[in-house]
């Protein structure tokens, strides 16, 4: 549950549970992808069709997730400045242990994507050749 201060839920805990989201989201990606070339690799176009439609959902959650979180920045100019120096690593050495939390799935989130970008490069180039969107 969000912890609550007089003025309403503290900004980051409620930063927290978004990056916590996010970051299962992503990996839900990351493995919904394997099981993709997976299932291309068997030629299972019944389980290619299912795994893109799940994939596609678990993208478009993390959109929301996103979406989320900036609403709730674009009410704090504070909050604002403080989460672009949490998410870009800037020197903090007054991280409060949710800040340090968020940084450390902020940076496991990207991480995750960046693996799974990679083998969706693969994927796209096996598949497409010399026209997949990758050769461009």
């Amino acid at each position: 549950m969000t912890k609550t201060r007089e003025d309403g839920p503290d900004p980051a805990a409620t930063l927290l549970m978004l990056a916590q989201k996010q970051y299962a989201r992503c990996g839900e990606i990351e493995e919904l992808t394997r099981e993709l070339s997976d299932a291309l690799d068997r030629d299972d176009q019944e389980s290619v069709g299912m795994l893109l439609r799940m994939r596609g959902q678990a993208m478009s959650e993390t959109d929301k997730i996103i979406k989320e979180r900036q609403k709730l920045l674009d009410g704090s100019k504070l909050w604002q400045e403080r989460f672009e120096k949490i998410n870009n690593d800037a020197d903090m050495p007054e991280l409060t242990a949710d800040e340090k939390r968020i940084r450390t799935l902020l940076q496991s989130s990207r991480n995750i994507l960046k693996r799974t970008a990679e083998l969706d490069k693969k994927m796209s180039r096996r598949l497409a050749g010399d026209r997949s969107y990758y050769c461009r």
